[in-house]
């Protein structure tokens, strides 16, 4: 579905976002990169790898680190996440690895 959006999304800057879940995200991010390729064109693409997030918040609120609701805090976090392609701009502040890094780094700290 995404080879077949890309040509009109790509002329509208449209940004898209792909949750493998527990699959493989990087072995999905090299064969859209093989597709793009054999189409010639160009993308940036990015991976967040690690399935252990949803557990993370339940954690650290047993630990007493994160007081509130677990599931609330998955969804606000969630949601941020997602409006990463809404903000995102190519050759701003942060590469795309270097968000998705802090974004690693702030969900998983302890």
């Amino acid at each position: 579905m995404l080879i077949e959006l890309w040509p009109l999304a790509a002329k509208h800057c449209v940004k898209f976002i792909l949750n493998a879940g527990g699959l493989n995200p990087e072995g999905a991010r090299a064969a859209i990169a093989r597709a793009f390729r054999e189409k010639g064109w160009k993308a940036t693409l990015a991976t967040v790898s690690g399935d252990a997030v949803l557990e993370r918040f339940d954690e650290l609120q047993a630990e007493g680190v994160m007081p509130g609701d677990a599931q609330l805090a998955r969804l606000f976090t969630f949601g941020v996440l997602n409006w990463t392609a809404r903000w995102y701009r190519a050759g701003g502040r942060r590469s795309l690895d270097e968000i998705a890094a802090e974004a690693s780094s702030f969900l998983l700290r302890r």
